[in-house]
């Protein structure tokens, strides 16, 4: 009821009733509980409208501007003290703080969060992150499938698309085939056992599986991105602990993309004993 204009300094309660995104808007309604006055050493604020599920912005707010941007190498920052109006004081709790901090975070994009993680990498590392560098230190929470591709795909065939991780496959005899094109070969190669049995517990019985490595006995970081190169004893060793997956046939091929027809590939396709 009353935005602007009011002062009365012995006001000790607000209350919001009146839902905005403007910080001009926001400041004048907390203000009319901030006046000074003998014996009073707080203000209550009741909110009636969500404006705590944007609390990280309040240090913002108060300075009477717009957040600013908080992806890259800055991250969330706490407004400096000029930037606050003159004679104004603000001291969060560094419990708070830390609320704030991840308060911010939970409402960033995904894409955004990658890039806040990347010069957190870089700067850890002292140098760009490879792929290597993003499966060791990449925040957990961020270790989800491709969402854009699963999107483009759900567009692309009419139908829902699951986005999991390999380590989140959890299912028993549900696929007729799983094809797996140049996808496990990003796993370490000590994981791939595991990784295969839950592949062989997902298909039905009689299920087939294709999967593709590159040839040889290379792991590590190629190139800015996690490798785990195999041949045909290096894949048997692999698929030795996990039982029901046979075999069926496994065959070597050259790449087919331009410039690198150097490059060959082992194919295998196995199957889930009936």
């Amino acid at each position: 009821m009353f935005n602007e204009g009011l002062d009365i300094p012995e006001l000790d309660m607000v209350m919001f009733l009146r839902p905005t995104q403007s910080p001009i808007v926001f400041l004048q309604q907390l203000g009319r509980g901030l006046r000074k006055s003998r014996g009073k050493s707080y203000v209550n604020v009741l909110d009636f409208i969500g404006n705590y599920k944007k609390a990280n912005l309040l240090p913002f707010l108060l300075t009477s501007e717009a957040q600013p941007a908080a992806t890259g190498r800055t991250g969330f920052r706490l407004p400096r003290e000029d930037d606050y109006p003159v004679d104004c004081l603000v001291d969060f709790d560094f419990q708070l703080i830390d609320l704030f901090k991840k308060m911010a975070g939970d409402q960033k994009k995904l894409s955004d969060r990658v890039v806040d993680e990347f010069y957190r990498i870089q700067d850890q590392g002292g140098r760009r992150p490879g792929r290597l560098d993003f499966y060791v230190h990449l925040d957990e929470s961020l270790l989800d499938g491709s969402e854009g591709c699963c999107k483009l795909a759900e567009a692309y065939i009419g139908q829902p698309v699951l986005c999991q991780t390999f380590a989140e496959l959890d299912f028993d005899g549900a696929f007729d085939g799983v094809w797996a094109c140049a996808s496990l070969l990003h796993v370490p190669y000590a994981q791939l056992p595991v990784i295969f049995r839950k592949v062989a517990r997902a298909l039905k019985a009689g299920g087939y599986l294709y999967a593709s490595f590159k040839y040889g006995d290379f792991e590590g970081d190629r190139n800015g991105r996690y490798f785990t190169d195999l041949d045909e004893e290096r894949l048997a060793a692999v698929l030795e602990p996990v039982a029901g997956l046979e075999i069926v046939e496994t065959f070597v091929t050259g790449d087919v993309r331009d410039g690198r027809g150097g490059e060959m590939w082992l194919n295998v396709i196995g199957a889930k004993a009936t």
